[in-house]
Order: structure tokens, then sequence, then C-alpha cells
């Protein structure tokens, strides 16, 4: 059960994750779950759950609203840890408003340079 694998992963002294500031601190992060979770030869359909228990300030409000917007628990227990590991870069790490700025300041860029280029 859950009960289970909460306990033998609290063992381990898992990090917490609170925010997220560059691409190496996620990267570190996902590192650290992962080596606790083949230590434990723990379930990929316990991982998610325990490495978001793990969240704390930004990334536990972040979690929340995201899990609700999907269905809550019943979306939850459908999320592979590879799937998980997607949405915590592309939609914590890298939200999409973040996503689109860039495309416009690079189509931006892009245009400028191209306009010189003439």
């Amino acid at each position: 059960t859950i009960h289970t694998w909460l306990e033998r992963f609290n063992k381990q002294k898992p990090h917490s994750c609170e925010k997220v500031t560059a691409p190496v601190d996620e990267e570190n992060w996902i590192s650290h779950m992962e080596k606790i979770f083949d230590v434990m030869g723990c379930e990929d359909a316990f991982k998610t759950r325990l490495a978001v228990y793990k969240f704390e300030g930004n990334a536990l409000a972040w979690w929340k609203a995201y899990k609700q917007a999907k269905g809550g628990d019943a979306w939850l227990v459908t999320v592979t840890w590879a799937d998980f590991k997607k949405l915590f870069f592309l939609q914590f790490f890298f939200p999409r408003a973040e996503q689109e700025h860039l495309k416009r300041e690079y189509h931006s860029i892009r245009q400028t340079t191209d306009l010189s280029a003439e």
C-alpha cells in the first residue's frame, strides 16, 4: 500500500522541492528521487505520489492547482513517473506562458535579423 511505501520512502530522507530556479535544480531533484526509488525497488505506480509528497511552497501550490484542473485523485492514479517528469519540467519549471513569451521574443529577433539582412 501507499502507506508502506511512504514509510520506506521517508526513511531515505528525501529532499523537499519548494521552487526550481534552474534546469539543474529540477534535474538534481528528479535524480535524487530516482536514486531513492531505485534503492527501494519502488513500483512505478507509487513514484509520482511519493515525489509530490515532498512538494512545499510554490511547488505544492502548483501541484494542487494542476491536479485539480486535471481531475484530482482519479487523474493522479493514471500518471506514470515518465509523464510526471515531463509535466514537472514543462508545466512547473517552464510554464506555457513563459514558453509563449520566449517564442514571441525569438520571432521578434528573427524578424529584425531578417530585415537587417535585406
